[in-house]
């Protein structure tokens, strides 16, 4: 994890837009697609307003990216830090407003539009112990599911011995000893 954090510093991006431009290149490895559409969550409290209530605000954002004409990393890091400002900007606009909009052919058991999700939790006081609200305390449990919801899901947290990965795949379409 040092080394894509510095890697992620002398590319003047985050940690997250590194890691992303990653998974992009695995799953363009996997499927032999340009055209790649990855889901990622991100915490809806962009307004003063809303800062004090109590809630999970939480949005999918769909990030489209490109790897057509065989970008090298560093080119892919940059178009994915552009694609990914580009989807802070609207942030705000409900995933299942865009796929209202966008009106995707579906099909049963499969989130519209997308396939495969990337999180990153940087919030280490919630691993670390707990988080103490007065006279609460929150603490993470670990939970299991037994399906999937997308093809492909990597959500990495904070540790206190470093970063953990959680990674939740079809298994109809990834091999467990391959991991392809």
């Amino acid at each position: 994890m040092q080394s894509l954090q510095a890697l992620s510093t002398r590319s003047g991006v985050t940690l997250f837009i590194t890691l992303l431009a990653g998974c992009a290149t695995y799953l363009h490895r996997l499927t032999g697609q340009d055209d790649l559409l990855i889901g990622t969550l991100i915490a809806n409290r962009t307004r003063a307003e809303i800062e004090p209530l109590i809630g999970f605000f939480v949005n999918t954002l769909a990030l489209r990216l490109d790897l057509s004409g065989r970008p090298s990393f560093a080119d892919l890091v940059s178009r994915t830090k552009h694609v990914a400002f580009g989807a802070y900007a609207h942030q705000d606009v409900p995933y299942e407003r865009i796929v209202e909009e966008v009106n995707p052919d579906r099909a049963p058991g499969q989130a519209p539009m997308l396939q495969a999700l990337l999180s990153l939790d940087n919030t280490p006081h919630a691993v670390q112990g707990g988080l103490a609200v007065g006279a609460l305390t929150i603490r993470r449990r670990p939970t299991s599911t037994l399906t999937a919801k997308f093809d492909l899901s990597v959500s990495l947290v904070h540790a206190p011995s470093g970063r953990r990965a959680l990674v939740a795949t079809n298994d109809d379409l990834f091999d467990p000893q391959t991991g392809g």
